[in-house]
Order: structure tokens, then sequence, then C-alpha cells
């Protein structure tokens, strides 16, 4: 069981668009947004282009399979350090690129 099962299992794991609390069997996607992060993980960036260090957003399933949201408001970014989870205000609306995990 990787870090992030164990944060879904625990509760502490939410949407960054509707806040809900996972499920501990839901799926979940994960949006790479197109916003510098201050923190360390989780983050994603891209080898050829150079970019690093941008923040990351969870979806529940209903926020991440409606293909009539996908350039929705995610209000959110996530922050994860051991099993402390912290959440950022995000005003983020625009294209992003939703991954199902």
């Amino acid at each position: 069981m990787d870090a992030l099962q164990k944060l879904q299992e625990s509760g502490k794991l939410k949407c960054c668009m509707c806040k809900t609390t996972f499920r501990p069997d839901e799926n979940y996607y994960t949006a790479q947004l197109p916003v510098k992060a201050n923190w360390s993980y989780p983050c994603w960036g891209n080898f050829i282009t150079k970019i690093q260090g941008m923040a990351i957003a969870y979806l529940c399933e209903k926020c991440g399979e409606d293909d009539s949201r996908r350039n929705y408001d995610i209000v959110l970014a996530v922050e994860i350090e051991g099993q402390e989870v912290r959440y950022h205000d995000l005003a983020w609306k625009g294209p992003m690129c939703v991954i199902q995990n």
C-alpha cells in the first residue's frame, strides 16, 4: 500500500474541487495544474521543457469523470508531508491535464 492509499483510507484525502472526502475504495484523478507550488510534494514537472515544482490537485471520481467539467474551478491544491495533508486555496479556471490513478 502506498502513502496516498494510506491517506485515502485514513479519511485525510479530499477532492480539490467539490471538497468531499474520498472513500477508501474510490478511484481518484490527478490534475496537473499550471500553477507553481511552494512545497515539495506532490508536484509535477516536465523534463523536456524543464518545468518543475508545479501544483497537483486530486479529484474524486464524479468530478474527474465528468467531461462537461474539464475546465472547471479547482479550488484547492494539495501538499503532503508524511501523514499530514495541507490544502492550499486556489482559484484555477482553465485547462489542465487530468490523469486517472
